[in-house]
């Protein structure tokens, strides 16, 4: 977990994230949306209670939407966790998170086609997956994906299932330059087709 720490939770991986670091906190700001998003943290002059209190009112300031990255496995006093609540942080659906070797991955069951996006017209087979799937509008979201993959085509890549020639599927991956991790984000299926090996 430290190494994920190192190399993910303090590192860059999107272009348009601005990273912010103090003596106790990293954060990332979203250039496109203002979604402020603290990554981690360590002890220092400021107690948790006041570190917690300190980023709201900075998010407030700057008129941003704040969301405070949790992981159990860092938090395992669960003090993190108590301070967030007692701040009336609201906490989201738990996320799954897992390290696996590339190596040990098996192949997906057959009858699935999966598609990697290389045109505007992909990612809005992806980005169209993900508006009906959670039910809100991605115009916003897809055209900056878009702009951010013709910056650095090499920094995300995005995907999509086909089962019988339809889209039933997507999700991207996140690659950190110099880091032995990639993320694999929004996994999403649309309802008729979980539980068949698609994400």
């Amino acid at each position: 977990m430290d190494l994920y720490r190192r190399q993910e939770l303090h590192s860059n991986h999107l272009a348009n994230l601005v990273p912010e670091h103090d003596e106790q906190v990293w954060r990332f700001v979203s250039s496109m949306t203002g979604q402020r998003m603290v990554m981690d943290w360590q002890p220092g002059k400021l107690s948790l209670a006041k570190l917690v209190e300190r980023e709201k009112r900075l998010a407030r300031r700057a008129n941003q939407n704040l969301e405070w990255k949790w992981y159990e496995a860092l938090d395992q006093t669960g003090e993190l966790a108590a301070q967030l609540t007692k701040a009336q942080y609201e906490a989201d659906d738990l996320e799954t998170f897992m390290v696996v070797s590339i190596d040990r991955l098996t192949m997906p069951a057959t009858g699935l086609k999966v598609l990697r996006a290389n045109s505007f017209a992909d990612l809005s087979i992806v980005f169209g997956l993900q508006e009906k799937i959670w039910q809100q509008p991605m115009s916003e979201r897809l055209q900056a994906a878009y702009e951010s993959w013709l910056h650095d085509p090499q920094a995300v890549s995005y995907f999509w299932v086909e089962i019988d020639g339809t889209p039933v599927s997507s999700a991207w991956i996140g690659y950190t330059e110099q880091s032995q991790f990639a993320g694999l984000w929004a996994g999403s299926t649309l309802p008729d087709y979980r539980g068949r090996g698609c994400y």
